[in-house]
């Protein structure tokens, strides 16, 4: 990644975390560049967002913002003897996303946006053959894949737009995969309790064909 701005003024870099997912088709087309350009193995983990923490042992109104799993003090959050026994919690930054996509395909629509736990805004008809709903989404569910679901589901028929809505509180935990017994922090990830052990077993099964087998001599 540093030596490709040297060649290529169109490309800048820094680190960032934001509460609002980016764009994966530039992300795939810059990793596109590296493979031709550099002949470079790229390795690129999920994309996140940041949540917001508060601490048992902190005043209500105070946040401290978590952009990665290391960041997460877990002992801290779920510590007791807190303020007047309070307890800790985390935030998860929300969208309220529109979606205007044909009638036919509104099953569908609906069928994502449930899974990736949002909750209906409105549902109105527009016209004879399309419909827009709204949702309150976690960003952190429209941060991957959802684009790509949505113009599956749709044919490619439907658009998407989103605002930022705020956070609220969320069951969020850290998932840790262990190679070889030990927790590898790239790809450890925060994830909500519902959704923990289904995306862990995912990534086993990615991990399981791309790492090669260990060897003892």
């Amino acid at each position: 990644v540093k030596r490709r701005p040297v060649n290529c003024n169109t490309t800048h870099y820094r680190a960032n975390s934001s509460s609002v997912p980016g764009d994966p088709t530039h992300a795939d087309v810059f990793h596109q560049r590296l493979r031709e350009e550099f002949d470079a193995d790229v390795v690129a983990t999920a994309p996140t967002v940041s949540y917001r923490v508060r601490y048992p042992d902190t005043p209500e109104t105070s946040f401290e913002d978590v952009a990665s799993p290391a960041a997460l003090d877990e002992k801290r959050l779920h510590q007791s003897g807190g303020r007047g026994g309070a307890k800790g919690v985390i935030e998860e930054p929300m969208v309220d996303a529109t979606i205007i996509c044909p009638a036919d395909a509104v099953g569908k629509v609906v069928e994502l946006c449930v899974d990736r736990r949002g909750s209906q805004l409105e549902h109105a008809q527009l016209g004879v053959d399309r419909v827009m709903l709204r949702y309150r989404l976690p960003s952190a569910e429209i941060a991957v894949d959802f684009s790509d679901e949505l113009k599956s589901r749709t044919s490619g028929y439907a658009t998407f737009d989103y605002d930022d809505a705020g956070y609220e509180p969320s069951d969020i935990v850290r998932l840790d995969i262990l190679v070889n017994g030990e927790a590898v922090d790239a790809l450890s990830s925060l994830t909500h309790r519902d959704k923990a052990a289904r995306r862990g077993r995912d990534m086993c099964a990615r991990l399981k064909e791309a790492l090669p087998r260990q060897v003892n001599y």
